[in-house]
């Protein structure tokens, strides 16, 4: 593809920007792994045996906080250099049985790690340029505890109901999965962890009411929030396994997410609440790329978006295209999507997986063929858009820039702002998520300098990384100079 680069004022770049659309599978629709559930040991097993098979490209690690029942919250990461970030790498991740009872997701993520691993030592050319140019962090379960609680409950009720039926608990599971709907949703605590983020929300939709113009991280408010306050917007403790997260996604400079449920079928995008908690579409300033991705995800998938499907017997399911904004749906306070968006860079989907929340074990490889292309490909969302340095008058990388970005729509032939500001990590890098189009992209220092305005335009190609585009500051001084060469120049027009 031809890259052309322009001058225009200070800066003009007209950049074929590289994201993504759908190709042909790469994953195998024979899952090896699925063809029963895992306890949370066997999880935990399987990742490490991946780990061994493929050391050079994963990682294993906790987080900073275990889980109420002091289980490990273990994630698994797949890279090139798996340990550590890599400059203009952007980091990636997937979120499953956050619900305890949910737990489609967190097999299919074994699956996909198993499947990552052993593609990649067959040489597998996009495995390997996806793993070699992303740092993909997975988390099967979120809620171990809950996963516990769900599958032991529902071998204690067949015990009492047939003590016959089932001589095991994976024989159960594998037969029946689990019948209650609730149980096992929430932590040992019995604290639902999808409600359990400090509600940034209702801070953003204050400072839009009062005009701040507050689009940026919230983490001031979060602290507040965690560090003051205590207590979530239910008037729940902030739990060890949100505390975990939270801290996992401020501290890391992930670019996309999904986490998964299930009870239905469709991808839920932000925001999860409106202003006054009321069921209404309440969109992002992103809504456009959180719409795009959402259907995405949706049209990959084997089932989701065909009108004949069987609907769930959920609140409202009528879904147009297999997607919905989350408060149109249902309002959700403090849910775990908003917490990314609002906090941090990360933009993240809630993807739910099917009507069954714990389906039969021996279903569990149909789940896998019907969501393993969009599984996959949405990894690669992670390269939309631009991503680039920001740096000062000495070629030096800043910390702590804010990236400004204005979408020219031709049919008002104007450029208008998106209200959300990323911000550059220590290294002074930034990657910035964005649909088809013509921007102007500038950064904001920490001191208030100033970039010049880059025009990029925008466009998608399937299983590429992003345009680098760069942003200079420029020195105060120089500014200052030009300012005064104009002015002199003003009055001598005037003489």
């Amino acid at each position: 593809m031809n890259r052309k680069l322009y001058l225009l004022g200070l800066v003009l770049i007209n950049a074929l920007v590289i994201a993504h659309s759908s190709s042909s599978p790469i994953l195998s629709k024979d899952a090896t792994l699925l063809d029963n559930h895992h306890t949370n040991e066997e999880i935990f097993e399987i990742m490490y045996k991946i780990n061994e098979k493929c050391p050079h490209i994963t990682h294993i690690y906790d987080l900073g906080r275990k889980s109420a029942n002091n289980t490990a919250l273990k994630v698994i990461v797949f890279s090139d250099n798996a340990q550590i970030h890599e400059p203009m790498e952007p980091e990636f991740k997937y979120v499953g049985n956050m619900h305890g009872n949910e737990v489609i997701g967190r097999e299919l993520l074994i699956e996909l790690a198993q499947q990552l691993c052993d593609l990649y030592l067959d040489n597998n050319e996009d495995v390997v340029k996806l793993v070699d140019s992303t740092r993909i962090h997975l988390i099967p379960t979120m809620n171990p505890d809950g996963w516990n609680l769900a599958a032991l409950n529902e071998f204690k009720m067949w015990e009492k109901k047939e003590p016959s039926k089932f001589k095991t608990l994976h024989e159960m599971l594998r037969e029946v999965g689990t019948t209650d709907w609730l149980y096992g949703r929430t932590n040992l605590n019995q604290v639902d962890l999808n409600r359990n983020f400090p509600d940034l929300d209702a801070y953003e939709y204050k400072y839009v009411k009062e005009n701040k113009n507050r689009f940026d991280h919230l983490l001031a408010e979060s602290s507040y929030e965690i560090n003051q306050k205590h207590f979530d917007c239910n008037f729940k403790q902030f739990q060890n396994e949100t505390l975990a997260v939270a801290s996992w996604i401020v501290n890391n400079p992930f670019v996309l997410s999904a986490n998964f449920h299930g009870g239905d079928l469709v991808v839920n995008y932000p925001y999860d609440d409106s202003n006054n908690h009321e069921t209404k579409y309440s969109a992002t300033p992103d809504d456009e790329f959180f719409t795009e991705i959402a259907s995405f995800y949706a049209d990959l998938h084997a089932n989701m978006t065909k009108k004949n499907r069987k609907k769930c017997d959920m609140v409202a399911d009528d879904f147009k295209n297999g997607i919905t904004n989350g408060a149109n749906w249902y309002p959700v306070c403090g849910g775990m999507q908003d917490f990314n968006y609002l906090s941090s860079n990360c933009f993240e989907l809630t993807i739910e997986l099917g009507c069954d929340k714990f389906p039969a074990g021996k279903y569990l490889k149909q789940y896998w063929k019907d969501n393993m292309h969009a599984l996959y490909e949405f990894i690669w969302k992670a390269h939309s858009g631009i991503k680039g340095y920001v740096l000062d008058s000495n070629d030096q990388p800043v910390s702590g820039a804010r990236i400004s970005v204005e979408k020219f729509y031709p049919e008002i032939g104007d450029y208008v702002l998106i209200k959300h500001h990323i911000t550059t990590n220590e290294d002074g890098e930034y990657w910035r998520l964005l649909t088809d189009g013509i921007y102007k992209i500038s950064a904001i220092a920490p001191d208030n300098s100033v970039s010049g305005k880059a025009v990029v335009e925008v466009i998608s190609e399937p299983r590429e990384e992003a345009m680098r585009v760069d942003l200079k500051l420029v020195d105060d001084s120089s500014r200052a100079k030009r300012r005064l060469l104009k002015n002199l120049e003003r009055l001598f027009r005037e003489q």
